[in-house]
C-alpha cells in the first residue's frame, strides 16, 4: 500500500475504499450510515481517533472529510485495529445520530498516574467512550476491553457510581 511519510519517521496510508474496512461490521449498523474514510499512521500519539464531518483538512491529513468524517488508526496501538476501528466507528455513529450530543472531547488523563486508573477515568466519566467500549465488546472482543470494563464497574465512579435513592 503505497504511503507518504510525515514528520519522523510517521507513515500514513489511507484506505482506497473504506468499505473494506468496515465491511465485517453487521450491515444492519452501516446501512444508514455513510462510510467515513480510514487512515492508518503509525505514528499517531493515540490507537485511534473519529474526526466528525467537516473538520479542517488540516487536521485531517489534507484531505477533505466534509462529508464522511475520517477514522485515524494507529496500526501499533495496544488494541487490536479491529477492536479501534470498531470502537471509532461508533463514535461515527454517535455522531451521525445526534451530533449535538456527541462532543468529541476526551478527558486528557494520559501520562498521570496509573495507567488503569487512567483508563478507569478515561471510561467512567464519557458516556461516549463507554458507549463506544460496549459496542467494542459487541463487535471484536478482546481480553484488553473486557479488563478495562471490569476495573471500570469494580471502580464505582462517574457513569458506575452508586445512585442515590
Amino acid at each position: 500500500m503505497p504511503g507518504i511519510t510525515v514528520g519522523v519517521g510517521a507513515v500514513i496510508h489511507f484506505a482506497s475504499r473504506p468499505s473494506l474496512e468496515t465491511n465485517w461490521l453487521p450491515q444492519s449498523l452501516r446501512k444508514h450510515t455513510g462510510q467515513p474514510m480510514v487512515c492508518f499512521d503509525d505514528g499517531f500519539e493515540h490507537g485511534g481517533m473519529y474526526t466528525p464531518p467537516g473538520y479542517d483538512p488540516e487536521l485531517t491529513y489534507g484531505k477533505d472529510c466534509i462529508t464522511t468524517g475520517l477514522i485515524i488508526i494507529n496500526p501499533m496501538g495496544l488494541s487490536p485495529i479491529p477492536a479501534t476501528i470498531a470502537h471509532e466507528w461508533r463514535h461515527h455513529w454517535q455522531y451521525l445520530e445526534n451530533p449535538r450530543v456527541f462532543d468529541g472531547i476526551w478527558i486528557p488523563v494520559y501520562g498521570q498516574g496509573d495507567h488503569m486508573e487512567m483508563i478507569v477515568d478515561y471510561f467512567s466519566y464519557q458516556w461516549h467512550e463507554f458507549d463506544a467500549l460496549r459496542f467494542t465488546m459487541s463487535q471484536y472482543s478482546c481480553d484488553e476491553d473486557g479488563d478495562w470494563l471490569i476495573a471500570c464497574q469494580k471502580a464505582k465512579r462517574g457513569l458506575f457510581a452508586p445512585r442515590i435513592r
